[in-house]
């Protein structure tokens, strides 16, 4: 089986699997998560947070093994000027729908991850090896 997904399923189930994995990583670390996948036209915002008075919006990007972080780059690599230009526009349009005055942060998580085949058929899971977390990523 290809080390890098190949159909658009394969990608939104990897996609997924990371916000899944870094929720759990900001729960873990006292956050609140108030909403995943929130889109709207123009934009789509992985993870939504809370800590305190600090309201994140978290982008996710997943790499799934040494041949694919060659070819593309570190994760968040990935959010590039119109990628952060579509989050601002998510992330106020968020603000404004909800009223949330709480002070807006915009950080970027990395997972980096490996498939295992699971040993009863041949569909891969994924095991998330390491989060990079990078608050205030970029400013809006």
């Amino acid at each position: 089986m290809s080390a890098y997904p190949n159909s658009p399923a394969d990608r939104r189930g990897i996609g997924r699997f990371c916000e899944s994995a870094v929720a759990d990583y900001l729960t873990a670390r006292g956050y609140t998560i108030v909403a995943r996948g929130f889109t709207v036209k123009g934009g789509e915002i992985d993870l939504i947070a809370e800590d305190g008075a600090t309201l994140l919006f978290v982008e996710v990007k997943g790499r799934t093994d040494g041949d694919q972080i060659r070819r593309f780059g570190r994760p968040a690599t990935a959010v590039n000027a119109a990628k952060r230009e579509h989050l601002l526009f998510a992330a106020r349009e968020y603000i404004r729908r909800t009223g949330n005055a709480k002070k807006p942060r915009l950080d970027v998580a990395e997972v980096y991850m490996t498939s295992v085949e699971a040993i009863t058929d041949t569909s891969e899971q994924w095991t998330a090896l390491t989060i990079r977390y990078y608050p205030a990523a970029f400013r809006g």
